[in-house]
C-alpha cells in the first residue's frame, strides 16, 4: 500500500468545488457525496495506483500523470516508487481546458 500525500492545490480545488454544489447551486448532498467519492477513489488509489489510465497530453509534462474519474471531475496524482508514495495534485473539472496543463499541474 503506498503512502498518499494531498497537496494543497487539491484541497483548495475540493473546497472551491463543494462550496460551489453546495452554495451557489444549493445542493448540499451532492457536494458531500462528490467528496465522500473523491475519498474513496483515493483510498483505491493508495491500495494500487496502476488501476488509473496515464494522462496522455500533447505536451510533454515535467512528471507522468495519472487520472482518475469522480463523475465529472478528474483527480490527478503522480506516483513516486522510491517513496511508496501517491502525490494527489488537483481535483478539475473534466470539461476544462487542458491546452496548458503544464501550468495546471
Amino acid at each position: 500500500m503506498y503512502n498518499i500525500e494531498i497537496s494543497p492545490r487539491y484541497v483548495a480545488d475540493m473546497n472551491a468545488t463543494t462550496n460551489y454544489i453546495s452554495n451557489v447551486l444549493c445542493n448540499l448532498d451532492a457536494a458531500l457525496n462528490l467528496k465522500n467519492k473523491a475519498d474513496a477513489i483515493i483510498d483505491d488509489i493508495a491500495k494500487n495506483p496502476y488501476i488509473y489510465s496515464s494522462y496522455i497530453s500533447g505536451s510533454k509534462l515535467k512528471n507522468e500523470y495519472r487520472k482518475a474519474k469522480v463523475n465529472n471531475y478528474y483527480i490527478f496524482f503522480r506516483i513516486d516508487e522510491e517513496r511508496m508514495v501517491v502525490q494527489i495534485a488537483r481535483f478539475i473539472f473534466s470539461r476544462m481546458d487542458f491546452t496548458n496543463i503544464n501550468e495546471i499541474l
